[in-house]
């Protein structure tokens, strides 16, 4: 198991949070530090974070599912061929491309899919938002 890098930003109680630091520990395999605001801007320190509850909390924030089939500004029908979370950006990153295509993938963050995709199932926050650079890409 690879550890998340330290100063990584990471999905934590609904905020996406910076990795204070990083333990290994034998039960859990790594824990780690990590600092978040309560409404008021107390901060409060959870000191032993362990590493299955980040992933878990990963895997939570990812809308979309590898092979899940997306129509973009309702005319192209791409398929996620894959997807991994950016401790840069704090989000996921997707790959797309045609059905069955080999070659060509468009790479989109969640936020420019969720600006991008048409549908029911995207967060309200992100339905309302206008439409962007993306657009001219296809």
């Amino acid at each position: 198991m690879i550890p998340f890098p330290v100063n990584g930003l990471v999905p934590y109680l609904g905020q996406v949070v910076p990795v204070q630091s990083c333990m290994q520990r034998a039960p859990h395999g790594f824990t780690y530090c990590v600092h978040t605001r309560l409404p008021d801007r107390t901060l409060v320190v959870h000191a032993a974070v362990p590493h299955a509850v980040l992933l878990a909390s990963i895997g939570a924030v990812a809308h979309y599912a590898v092979g899940q089939t997306l129509v973009l500004h309702g005319r192209y029908a791409l398929e996620v061929g894959m997807r991994k979370w950016s401790f840069r950006k704090g989000t996921v990153i997707y790959s797309l491309n045609r059905p069955g295509a080999k070659m060509g993938a468009k790479v989109f963050t969640q936020e420019e899919l969720f600006r991008a995709v048409d549908a029911d199932d995207v967060p309200d926050t992100y339905a309302r938002a206008g439409r962007n650079d993306i657009e001219r890409t296809y």
